[in-house]
């Protein structure tokens, strides 16, 4: 018996298997569960199985080994890919521009504004009217172009080419934004008067940027993160943060959330206990609260306990959690909380253009258009072939230049895209969730296609 799926062997030796099959733990090429036993691998006879937490294994008669289901870090025993020197992009008939990526689904625009996504199929969260999970990028809404998109727990959001809002997947928190708590199982126009232009999705909240530079938040705020003063949760529709400033960027994390203003600000409101509202506090705040006084800003990424800011003068500074070395200036803290609540330097003498935070890791493009990654290395996440942490930026595919990234900010989450500057996108990290985009549940020390 494994996590919610039975196998068993009959008298003939035939191998069946039944229950839960979401990582294609029954064998049967797919992801369909079954109430039922269902015959596997039909032909070869079978004398032993067991069941792992979402895989199987079983011998053969013939003594040959062999498993199925989840790969995450390599349980099946069948070896990773070969790990290639120069990676491979995956979807590769396709040019791609950026992209979001959350612990369940992933999210890429084309350059053409196509927009594609992979991943769980959970709560309706990959938008195409069903619960199948989707293993390669499937197109989404189409004949609808798209400027930003943006990926929470279960739910999607993105900014059309016309200024359009649409969102997707589970609304028990009311992270759709439609005033209601209904899951919508395709994209939906949301808040119609308003003219977007950006959006960022945490985890079940999400924020967007509007034409005249005021933000509106929208979903859970029990934490403060929907930035409006109040303590009102859920909030069902799209409600203007408070304070009076006008914007150029926002990012959502888990839960908080952070924007730079026009005067070049960070302001950020919302859950604080690890101080990634970066004013060297740790209470929360349900209104937005100075970042890091003193220092101009262009854009920030949130993640899970971890803020990271790119600076007018293209520095990347970082606070939070510093367990693992994520703040990138070759420190870690080792008292517990293991926090670090003022803005750290990475990298000094460092230049970057684009930063994406995950879990407990950072990936940043250089000046020079390299991909750097740093921090918690755990399932490959950084991408360097390594699972040791990196307390300072290591360059990752060295010799490919990139234009964008993007990491898994999920808890736990492990992947990281990143698109060249030629339009390819690759993965890398751990693939438990279909993150990868490239057919499998195998996770990857490399980038692959």
């Amino acid at each position: 018996m494994g996590y919610y799926h039975s196998c068993g062997i009959t008298t003939a030796g035939a191998l069946r298997c039944w229950g839960f099959n979401g990582q294609g733990q029954l064998g049967r090429g797919n992801t369909s569960n079954s109430s039922t036993p269902v015959t596997i691998n039909s032909g070869p006879q079978y004398k032993a199985i067991t069941g792992g937490e979402r895989y199987s294994c079983a011998i053969t008669t013939a003594n040959k080994l062999r498993c199925w289901g989840r790969n995450y870090d390599g349980y099946l025993g069948e070896g990773f890919r070969p790990l290639l020197t120069t990676p491979n992009s995956i979807d590769s008939s396709q040019v791609y521009a950026t992209g979001d990526s959350m612990s369940a689904s992933s999210c890429a625009i084309l350059a053409s504004g196509g927009l594609r996504c992979w991943g769980l199929g959970s709560s309706y969260c990959l938008g195409n009217g069903t619960l199948f999970n989707q293993a390669a990028p499937t197109t989404l809404d189409p004949g609808t172009s798209y400027q930003s998109v943006c990926t929470g727990t279960s739910h999607g959001c993105g900014v059309t080419t016309s200024g359009g809002l649409r969102c997707w997947g589970a609304g028990g928190s009311g992270q759709i934004g439609d005033g209601t708590t209904a899951t919508s199982t395709q994209p939906k126009s949301i808040d119609t008067s308003t003219t977007y232009t950006r959006v960022s999705c945490g985890t079940n909240f999400s924020c967007g940027l509007t034409n005249t530079g005021s933000v509106k938040c929208w979903g859970q705020n029990n934490r403060g993160q929907i930035g409006d003063g109040t303590a009102v949760n859920p909030r069902l529709s799209p409600t203007v943060v408070t304070g009076g400033d006008t914007y150029t960027f926002i990012a959502a994390g888990h839960e908080h959330a952070c924007g730079v203003t026009t005067s070049e600000e960070l302001k950020c409101w919302g859950y604080n206990l690890n101080g990634t509202l970066g004013n060297g506090k740790t209470t929360s705040s349900s209104s937005p609260v100075t970042a890091d006084s003193g220092t101009t800003y262009q854009a920030v990424a949130a993640g899970v306990r971890i803020t990271c800011g790119l600076t007018t003068d293209n520095t990347i500074r970082c606070w939070g959690y510093n367990r693992y070395g994520s703040m990138g200036n070759g420190t870690v803290n080792t008292v517990s909380p293991y926090l670090e609540l003022t803005p750290q330097l990475v990298d000094s003498g460092s230049k970057f253009k684009a930063v994406s935070v995950g879990d407990y890791h950072v990936c940043g493009i250089s000046s020079g258009d390299q991909l750097k990654c740093w921090g918690y290395n755990n399932s490959f996440r950084l991408g360097d072939n390594t699972r040791t942490n990196r307390t300072t930026p290591v360059v990752i595919n060295s010799g490919v230049t990139y234009q964008s990234v993007f990491m898994s900010k999920g808890d736990g989450a492990g992947v990281g895209c990143a698109v060249t500057t030629a339009g390819l996108l690759r993965c890398w990290g751990r693939n438990e969730s279909l993150l990868m985009g490239e057919g499998t549940l195998k996770a990857y020390p490399l980038p692959i296609w």
